[in-house]
């Protein structure tokens, strides 16, 4: 899919506006006959002074939470050395006092050093380490050196209203990157449960842009990662994405809501551990009324599925006897609205856990249970910045320039895979090894060697030794490959 230009995952700037409610009392009061006369209706300057004054001490009181963040990377020069180079900048907030702060993925994606200021009136610079990152939600958490931070209060999606106040505090176009004096907006909420998923792309295509809240609230290049605030200062949102025809602000902003869901990604990745997806192994959008008809799928409610995903032995929907054309109407008991609210369901879902299914099919209501597997678009992400699949610290061992695991049953439950599949997990195979070329892939379960079934490394190794100048690894599913010694 083709990236339109009028989108961007980076946020962007506009020129300062006036609320037009204030715009609207000043002119009734310069086109009264006396020239100070105030309409009933309207608010008069003194009432427009509080409210500046309470924007103002909104301002100044969730500021010090705030922090600007830029990022630089290494390269080799001619001589073989090696120089820095700005890289991005963004904004964050602070989660824990001592020195946790949530950002956006994209912005310390591929970074070497990220350097945090903190908008305390400090201006000290601090190096930040990654703690945890999560490529498909787009969210990451770092950890400077500090104490004492002011936390920034988390709201909830639930109390987000369409209309409502909101404001941003952040970097835009990296201007606080050395003074910390980041740059305030207010806004309104314009809509929330926005999708942005399959209209904006970005370097990782597996980041889901789904349900978020749209704002007016000035977001431009920098504030990426920052709070978007409610009145109550609390943060309600992530600011993570802009549409624009200009390349600047617009008025199209949106941010990641403060979900339930949300919150435990933040907890689950300050806490250093890996946040993993259900993956159910379909393609799936919304029915419309031609397809109601056509396929004879009774409801235009639920997830129509358009292709199943990695064939029948791997996509999960499929094993269980899911086909194309089907329509997913309940998930673990809950009713499908639309294929958005399925794919949250699924993210959120346990992995290796058995899920009652109900679908239409031909217009007869089925069921199935299925067992979701780990989406392995997020696995490869997070292996590609060097996190390791392999969190669970089983033993591994480097094999023909391949990284291999025994796996336990937690390993390969999660995986979706049958617990009479035993064998030699493949958690790395470089594209770059003979493995590789002769059809090695990530994810592969080494079943045999020469027909003799391997359930360890030290049976590995020796059937390697026995076999002759060549041998075949059979792997799970009944696929093989020769390899010479």
């Amino acid at each position: 899919m083709q990236r339109p230009k009028s989108a961007t995952v980076h946020t962007h700037l506009r020129r300062p506006r006036f609320n037009r409610m204030a715009l609207l009392s000043m002119v009734a009061i310069l086109a009264s006959p006396a020239g100070f006369a105030v309409a009933d209706d309207l608010y008069s300057v003194p009432d427009m002074k509080k409210l500046e004054r309470t924007f103002a001490r909104l301002s100044e009181n969730v500021r010090p939470s705030v922090v600007s963040i830029s990022t630089r990377r290494k390269f080799e020069t001619r001589r073989g050395g090696e120089r820095l180079v700005p890289h991005s900048q963004g904004s964050g907030f602070v989660y824990r006092s001592n020195g946790y702060i949530v950002t956006n993925h994209h912005v310390v994606e591929g970074a070497d050093e990220i350097s945090v200021v903190v908008s305390d009136g400090s201006r000290r610079s601090h190096d930040a380490r990654l703690v945890q990152f999560d490529p498909r939600s787009d969210l990451a958490v770092l950890k400077i050196d500090a104490h004492n931070l002011r936390v920034a209060p988390l709201s909830d999606l639930s109390e987000v209203r369409l209309g409502q106040w909101v404001f941003t505090v952040g970097n835009p176009f990296g201007l606080a990157n050395e003074s910390g004096n980041t740059s305030v907006s207010f806004g309104t909420v314009g809509t929330t449960g926005q999708s942005l998923t399959g209209y904006i792309m970005s370097e990782n295509n597996d980041r889901y842009y789904g349900n978020l809240i749209q704002t007016d609230a000035s977001i431009n290049p920098g504030n990426s990662g920052g709070p978007l605030f409610d009145l109550d200062g609390r943060v309600v949102g992530v600011n993570t994405a802009m549409v624009s025809g200009s390349g600047v602000d617009e008025g199209l902003g949106f941010a990641i809501p403060l979900s339930a869901r949300t919150r435990q990604i933040i907890s689950q990745m300050a806490d250093g551990r890996v946040v993993r997806y259900g993956f159910l192994g379909v393609t799936i959008t919304d029915p419309d009324e031609n397809e109601v008809r056509s396929r004879q799928v009774l409801t235009s409610r639920g997830a129509l599925i358009k292709d199943l995903t990695g064939g029948p032995s791997q996509s999960p929907a499929a094993r269980a006897g899911l086909r194309i054309g089907d329509v997913v109407t309940e998930f673990g008991g809950q009713a499908v609205l639309d294929s958005d609210h399925l794919i949250r369901l699924v993210g959120m879902t346990p992995i290796g856990q058995e899920i009652d299914v109900a679908y239409i099919r031909d217009r007869q209501s089925r069921t199935t249970k299925v067992q979701l597997a780990e989406r392995q678009e997020t696995v490869l992400a997070r292996r590609s910045h060097g996190a390791t699949d392999n969190d669970e610290g089983l033993p591994q061992i480097e094999w023909r320039n391949a990284t291999l695991v025994e796996p336990t049953r937690s390993f390969i439950e999660a995986r979706g895979l049958s617990l009479s599949d035993s064998g030699i997990y493949v958690l790395d195979c470089p594209p770059n090894s003979k493995l590789y070329r002769s059809g090695l892939r990530n994810g592969s379960l080494i079943d045999s060697i020469d027909g003799k079934r391997v359930r360890s490394f030290r049976e590995l190794k020796r059937f390697e030794a026995d076999a002759g100048r060549t041998f075949t690894l059979q792997m799970r599913g009944g696929r093989s490959i020769n390899v010479r010694k």
